[in-house]
């Protein structure tokens, strides 16, 4: 708005005032906003307790947070002076690439594992998020978010170690039982092999009885000592099935003739 009041001339002099207004409530307020939320960017930023960094897509660093820098010993200074590739081992030049390639295409790139290089020297597991972001002149810039992943690939570690010493185990467990059943075989072959001897000689009922149940016996024996072996070949991959007929009576009587010899 304006206001006029009219000159009063005195000879070539002229007087009188202009007023000029211009409301800048909603500049003030969008100013207020941006402030409010660059506070809030900059809390979040520092109390963060995940890594966060901002670099330029050469690798500059530009920020990082108290977190980031806690995580792997370098103070912010000394930061700025550095590109992600001097803290970034070598081997992951290939993968590092791919992460660019999908930050030109898509935008963002990640969840994506790698490893950082502390100031001490030794590497530090990460997981890193990331996103592609325009400067108001254009510039790119890349913002990551990075988790300390040690205690879960320590975690991850400490399963692939049980699993390997349980294969271990199960390995040495198989190879025991297939030496005892090939060691119990031995003798048990010479006992069928004496019964088989007394029941071609003179016995009375009682002890051809008692000879048919040792033998029997015997039998039993030797066909568990043949399903441990088995087992065994089972566990480490190398069972071959095949189909034997047998007479389930037969079987049945011979199970009934040691119980009963037993008394049980």
């Amino acid at each position: 708005r304006s206001r006029y009041s009219h000159p009063n001339s005195v000879g070539t002099q002229v007087v009188g005032r202009v007023w000029s207004f211009r409301d800048v409530t909603a500049s003030h307020r969008a100013q207020n906003e941006l402030l409010a939320s660059q506070i809030k960017f900059q809390g979040l930023f520092e109390l963060s307790p995940l890594g966060m960094v901002c670099n330029s897509m050469d690798g500059q660093f530009f920020e990082a947070n108290a977190a980031f820098c806690h995580q792997f010993g370098y103070p912010r200074d000394e930061l700025k002076a550095m590109r992600y590739w001097d803290i970034t081992p070598q081997r992951y030049t290939q993968q590092e690439e791919a992460q660019l390639e999908s930050l030109r295409t898509r935008g963002t790139y990640g969840p994506y594992e790698k490893e950082y290089i502390h100031k001490s020297g030794r590497t530090i597991p990460v997981r890193l998020n990331g996103m592609l972001i325009q400067a108001p002149d254009g510039q790119p810039f890349i913002w990551s978010i990075i988790e300390d992943i040690s205690e879960q690939k320590a975690h991850e570690q400490k399963l692939t170690d049980a699993m390997r010493a349980a294969e271990d185990a199960a390995v040495a467990k198989g190879e025991f039982l297939a030496n005892m059943s090939h060691e119990i075989r031995t003798p048990m072959n010479g006992i069928l092999g004496m019964a088989e001897l007394l029941q071609d000689t003179r016995l009375d009922a009682t002890q051809a009885r008692y000879v048919q149940a040792v033998s029997t016996a015997a039998h039993a024996l030797h066909d568990l000592l043949g399903d441990i072996l088995d087992l065994s070949k089972i566990e480490e991959g190398k069972v071959q099935l095949e189909r034997v007929d047998f007479d389930p009576a037969q079987l049945l009587a011979g199970v009934a003739t040691i119980y009963r010899e037993l008394g049980v």
